[in-house]
Order: structure tokens, then sequence, then C-alpha cells
């Protein structure tokens, strides 16, 4: 019982430090969180969904803060981008949303 709750500390300890990304669509979210900056990471492939709004958080207390993310139309980060930096984005303006497949944290 012990083990358990000082890995359930250490996970929430983790995800405090991380930044977290959010991606927004009428009828699913997607978060993601971590330190990594640079790396491509692909969604999940349950997240078929036309994003309307994406929500960063780059807050990394022990860390140096990214300044901004890229997402991509396609998986491995390939495709159209569409840049984003601090609080909410709205990557499409007509309001019919965007696809993303994948994103990257930008390196500071």
């Amino acid at each position: 019982m012990k083990f358990t709750g000082i890995v359930l500390a250490l996970v929430l300890a983790t995800n405090a430090r991380a930044w977290n990304l959010e991606f927004y669509s009428d009828f699913k979210h997607i978060k993601t969180h971590g330190t990594e900056r640079g790396v491509c990471h692909n969604l999940r492939s349950s997240y078929d969904e036309k994003t309307k709004m994406i929500y960063f958080d780059p807050s990394t207390p022990s860390y140096p803060d990214p300044k901004g993310y890229t997402a991509y139309s396609k998986a491995d980060c390939k495709g159209n981008k569409y840049y984003g930096s601090d609080g909410w984005q709205y990557p499409d303006k007509n309001g019919d949303g965007t696809r993303f497949r994948s994103y990257r944290v930008t390196k500071n």
C-alpha cells in the first residue's frame, strides 16, 4: 500500500512540472504533457477529429519554459503546420476546425 502511494505521489509531482498541450474538437479532447522539447509526438489514432481549439500551458517550474508548439496535419510531424504559443488558440478562423495528427513542443 505504501509503495502505491509513493508511485502516485511521484506521478503527480512529475505532471505538476510538465507543460500541457490540449486539443479540443466538438466531441472529444486529448491532453498531452511532458518536459521534452523538439521531439515529434503523434496524437493517438482515436482522435480523428477536426480541432477547434488548442490550449497550451508552457509552465515547467523545474525546467526552462518552452516558447510554443507546432501542430501538424500529418503523422510524424509532416504536412501543414500550425504554430501556437501560451494560452488558447483557434487554428481555423472559419470555425470548421483542422485535423491534426502530430505535434512538437519547441526548443527554447
